[in-house]
């Protein structure tokens, strides 16, 4: 396919922030659980990116708040049970 520039629109409510923020979490948190091999784990920096682009242009264009967007204060209490979930359930699914 030729590169070309493409506009994509969508509705962005505190539903869409939300899961946007929580799917962040499950990224980030997987990441720090050390369970995937390096090219999966580089392959999770891309959808970061665009994860940061999407809040960015949140902030910088449509003027939605920082601390709505980017406040992960809650990823710092649930992180750890983030992780915890993730290597779990690797554990289990390796030992069946």
């Amino acid at each position: 396919m030729k590169e070309q520039e493409v506009s994509i629109s969508f509705v962005v409510g505190d539903d869409f922030i939300s899961h946007m923020k929580k799917q962040k979490q499950i990224i980030l948190a997987t990441q720090e659980a050390d369970v995937l091999p390096k090219e999966l784990n580089e392959e999770l920096d891309g959808l970061l990116n665009f994860i940061d682009y999407i809040q960015d242009q949140l902030v910088d264009v449509y003027g939605i708040s920082e601390t709505d967007v980017f406040d992960l204060d809650e990823r710092t209490s649930a992180y750890g049970q983030i992780e915890s979930e993730i290597k779990n359930h690797l554990n289990l699914s390796l030992n069946k």
